[in-house]
C-alpha cells in the first residue's frame, strides 16, 4: 500500500517514528518477548519442542535496540520474521497434537493477529496517520 501512507515511499514512513513512538514500541515488544519467553519455558516444561519459539523471541529481542527503529525496512523484516515464525510455531504444536483437520489448518494461516499483538500494530498505525507535530 504505498501510495496509502503506509508502505516505503509513503508519506507515513516520510517521517518516520517520534522519540515517543520509538520508546512505546520498545516497551511493548519488551513485554511481548517476556509473555512469549514465559510460554516458551512452560511448552518446555511439558516437553514440548521450542526451538522455532526461541528464534521468534530472539527476533522479538531485536525491536528492543533503538537503532532498528532508524530504518523502516528492518522493522518490517523483524516484523515478518516474528510472524512467520509464530505461524511456523503454531503449525508444527498442530501436527504433534494430532490436530491435521485441514480446515482448521487453514486458519492458522489467515491474516488475523493475535491479541497481544493487535494494540501494538494499532498503535504503530495511529502514530504513522499522525502529522508532525500535532
Amino acid at each position: 500500500m504505498t501510495g496509502a501512507g503506509f508502505g516505503p515511499g509513503g508519506s507515513g514512513w516520510a517521517r518516520g517514528l517520534t522519540p515517543e513512538d520509538i520508546r512505546q514500541f520498545r516497551g511493548e515488544y519488551r513485554e511481548r518477548a517476556r509473555e512469549m519467553a514465559d510460554l516458551r519455558q512452560q511448552l518446555a516444561d511439558a516437553g514440548v519442542g521450542v526451538e522455532e519459539l526461541d528464534d521468534v523471541i530472539r527476533s522479538m529481542r531485536a525491536l528492543d535496540d533503538r537503532r532498528v527503529y532508524d530504518d523502516m525496512e528492518e522493522i518490517l523484516r523483524l516484523q515478518t520474521q516474528i510472524l512467520e515464525g509464530v505461524k511456523r510455531f503454531e503449525f508444527g504444536l498442530r501436527r504433534a497434537s494430532g490436530e491435521d483437520d485441514p480446515e482448521r489448518l487453514l486458519l492458522s494461516g489467515s491474516d488475523e493477529v493475535p491479541q497481544g499483538f493487535r494494540q501494538l500494530i494499532e498503535e504503530y498505525y495511529r502514530s504513522l496517520s499522525r502529522t508532525p507535530g500535532g
